[in-house]
């Protein structure tokens, strides 16, 4: 392309900087600022993408830092807003190891064309918040009959992007361009450059999503102009950039494989800029530098050994000898090693009238894998335009929008890379800004590691001023809707304050306090919150008018007015409360849907119902209970030790303990009441919500849950504390969290009122697989309506590698 630059006379060689290498202040500013504001990803895995009124949403989330599951956070928050942008709801939900998963219910009477979904944690807002992940849901009306809405013509703008973000006199410049209407939707352009006396110099059109590319050589001094024509057949007339008769900047060639470069400069630059330094950077780390002398040149070549590179944005900067960034340019290696190698096979595939279907998930690999599977109506969504690895590879990267990411990885073509790299010229905003990162400090944020889970915090107005001795502590009984209870007793700081950190509350919970020595307390003097983060209502978003793909609007509409017409029945939950078994359910079962959620509920290793133990004095603790009960369990004495010292392993692994699914150090199972238990799992190894050293990991060991009594399994009421009559405050915890049911028409005769119109037909939010289970087969059953299902897997492994399969079956 350019055949007069001169070829680099030093092979650079791509290995990462070592620790033993001398660290410059490149370097060193770039290990401070990825140590003290690593940067967190999150993307959201949705069961459907179309909703009715009323109907629920359900989602699971995963967090990424660099190229591994993110250990920052704890809590993920997603505020819902309407397409006013106002917000209608706020829901969070706690992060097990790097995943989270949750629902929200839209209002019965929600009347807006669609629904933004703003999802984010706290650390997160310390950055950019065009960073967050977002999705927009269209909300079909069941009123509504008519196809497509017409919409009000989008006026065309373009952006004139110069490669590395300089246009150099009297050399060979490549412009990028991006032509998008005010939806941000992408627009077909064709035009050509003319300088400043009308000749044209140049020509262009958009070959991808409103994006395309040009190479001409301006004049110094010369002015140029594009002159375009729009799809409608609007002329348009925009000024390029200005032509810089000083400056550096940095070309790269075009291709899939190893890539080759150009560094070059104008011929009178200042000597700081004859003395270059190439860094190349992904995710906070070096990978490459290299010296560029262009004391005696203008131009130098070389090759990026881009084969041997990790997949992601790989960030070039060019340095001046003062070590100031002059240009950039960023690419997208693309090699695959992304890729977590897994797959979904059909065993039994039945689209007749609630038919079963069986299918499989086989994990071709020994890692740890943590998935999510949604089964819908095929006829009524469409094609996922975003997955779990474009935006965590790609679109989370990159604060500029992008149309439909996932079509750059659905092909290994020759013009899908060249696309690609349209949207590396467009988009310049990158995470990694090096004005920010060489600031010495870098800047203080302002939200701290979110590394625990809801705390619980308070405080005691004037305390701080009572004169005499002061009471040193505050008891809390905390009674939740499904009256579990719990006392606390927390001391008292000298302003007052007092907290429990790792909570794990949901919906609200009642807050009863007594406070010894301290009497009639007004409740205005005492405050009891959370910690969460709370989006401020009052703030609007700025959102888009979407035109929708209007393919499978009528069936989804259809099945959505039926649907409605059974809310009387179903009563704003899923087809659970609506469906009547005739072979009642086994005791375990019962208790497993009354105590467990999430990734706590379903199948165990062992799982124990404690009301057969009312008459078992001689059972005095957990540990004495769970001895010999579980093959593979050892505790105490079974391991050298006794079974008061709190030892115990499970397959030679450290066990992870959990009190109504809140972890708590082995000590503390000791102190237990066996007689305020309902029940005990035992799960094998690994399990997703494993501690150690305080932060969550794959626990090499297994887990036991222990739940306490709630409900009519408690017949001692709260633990005999006396709570009639006394003051309390009434606490929100974490949202509420439905668990989805997909009806079992084999199992036994089952009687529905209506139809099954479920557009959801499976999901499955938690799908564990690992070494010692690879294969696990998955069954749902159809509707009554429906001929095609189509099914999404997404998931994450310990390695930090994705999986996304979409499949059509019919």
């Amino acid at each position: 392309m350019i055949n007069s630059l001169k070829t680099l006379s030093v092979l650079i060689i791509a290995v990462v900087i070592n620790s033993k290498t001398e660290a410059q202040n490149i370097d060193a500013a770039l290990s401070t600022f990825r140590k003290n504001a690593p940067f967190e990803k999150a993307y959201v895995q949705f069961d459907n993408n179309r909703y009715a009124a009323g109907q629920t949403i359900w989602y699971k989330a995963y967090l990424l830092s660099g190229i591994e599951p993110s250990l920052i956070s704890k809590n993920f928050y997603i505020d819902w807003y309407n397409d006013k942008g106002q917000l209608i709801s706020s829901t969070v939900t706690p992060v097990i190891y790097s995943y989270s998963a949750g629902s929200y219910t839209l209002p019965e009477k929600y009347d807006g064309r669609f629904v933004h979904a703003i999802c984010y944690t706290k650390w997160m807002r310390n950055f950019d918040s065009s960073y967050f992940y977002r999705q927009t849901f269209q909300i079909v009306s069941t009123a509504s009959k008519e196809g497509k809405r017409d919409f009000e013509a989008n006026e065309t703008t373009v952006q004139f992007l110069p490669e590395s973000g300089t246009l150099l006199s009297n050399k060979l410049n490549v412009i990028a361009f991006k032509a998008v209407n005010k939806s941000g939707l992408p627009e077909t352009i064709d035009g050509i450059i003319k300088n400043g006396e009308g000749d044209s110099v140049a020509s262009f059109k958009s070959v991808h999503d409103g994006m395309g590319k040009f190479s001409f050589v301006p004049n110094t001094g010369e002015k140029y102009t594009a002159e375009w024509i729009d799809l409608p057949g609007n002329m348009h007339s925009t000024h390029l950039p200005v032509v810089e008769e000083n400056g550096v900047n940095l070309v790269v060639e075009s291709g899939s494989g190893n890539r080759k470069f150009h560094v070059q400069r104008t011929k009178a630059v200042p000597d700081q800029m004859k003395q270059l330094m190439l860094v190349g950077q992904m995710n906070g780390t070096i990978l490459f530098k290299a010296n560029l002398d262009l004391s005696d040149k203008e131009s130098i070549t070389s090759s990026l050994p881009i084969s041997k590179l990790l997949s992601g944005i790989l960030q070039l900067t060019i340095f001046d000898a003062n070590g100031q960034p002059l240009c950039e340019r960023i690419l997208f290696v693309k090699n695959d090693d992304y890729a977590l190698n897994a797959t979904i096979q059909v065993d039994t595939l039945s689209t007749t009238k609630r038919g079963k279907n069986v299918v499989e998930v086989d994990l071709k690999d020994t890692t740890y894998a943590n998935l999510s599977l949604s089964v819908t109506a095929a006829g009524t969504n469409d094609v996922p335009d975003n997955t779990i690895i474009s935006q965590l590879l790609l679109k989370g990267d990159l604060a500029g929008n992008i149309y439909q990411p996932a079509y750059y990885f659905a092909s290994k073509a020759d013009s899908v890379y060249g696309h690609l790299d349209l949207v590396m010229l467009t988009n310049g905003w990158r995470r990694y800004q090096w004005e920010e990162i060489l600031k010495d400090p870098i800047p203080a944020l302002k939200y701290p590691k979110d590394s625990g889970y809801l705390s619980i915090k308070g405080k005691i107005d004037g305390y701080a001023a009572k004169k005499g001795k002061k009471p040193e502590a505050i008891n809390l009984i905390l009674i939740a809707k499904d009256s579990t209870n719990t006392m606390l007793t927390l001391p008292i700081l000298e302003d007052g304050s007092f907290a429990s950190k790792n909570a794990m509350l949901f919906d609200t919970t009642k807050v009863y306090y007594k406070i010894n020595g301290l009497k009639n307390l007004p409740d205005r003097d005492l405050m009891i919150e959370n910690d969460l983060f709370k989006a401020d209502p009052q703030v609007t978003q700025s959102v888009i008018s979407y035109g929708f793909d209007t393919a499978g609007l009528g069936k989804f509409q259809y099945l959505a007015e039926e649907q409605r017409k059974l809310d009387s029945l179903k009563r704003r939950a899923t087809l659970k409360e609506v469906t009547v078994h005739t072979k009642e359910l086994t005791r375990i079962k019962q208790l497993d849907f009354k105590y467990a959620r999430g990734i706590f509920s379903g199948d165990a290793a062992k799982a124990f119902d404690m009301s057969t133990l009312q008459n078992a004095s001689h059972t005095e603790s957990i540990f004495d209970f769970l001895t010999g009960k579980v093959p593979e369990l050892e505790i105490g004495n079974n391991i050298g030790a006794t079974a008061t010292e709190n030892v115990v392993e499970f397959r030679k692994g450290a066990v992870t303990f959990y009190l109504n699914e809140t972890p708590i150090p082995a000590s503390e199972v000791q102190r237990i009441d066996v007689s305020n238990v309902a029940y005990i799992k035992v799960f094998n190894p690994p399990f997703v919500g494993g501690l150690k050293d305080n932060q969550w990991q794959t626990a090499s060991g297994g887990a036991i849950a222990i739940y306490t009594k709630k409900g009519v399994d408690n017949n001692s009421g709260t633990n005999n504390f006396e709570t009639s009559g006394a003051a309390f405050k009434t606490l929100s915890g974490y949202t509420p969290v439905k668990e989805f049911y997909s009806p079992n028409y084999a199992e036994a005769e089952q009687a529905y009122a209506g139809l099954d119109l479920r557009s959801t037909l499976l999901w499955k939010p938690w799908i564990s697989l690992d070494k010692h289970q690879q294969k696990l087969k998955i069954i749902f059953y159809n509707n009554d309506v429906t001929h095609s299902f189509r099914l999404v897997l997404e998931g994450m492994d310990s390695k930090g590698r994705l999986l996304h399969v979409n499949k059509l079956l019919k």
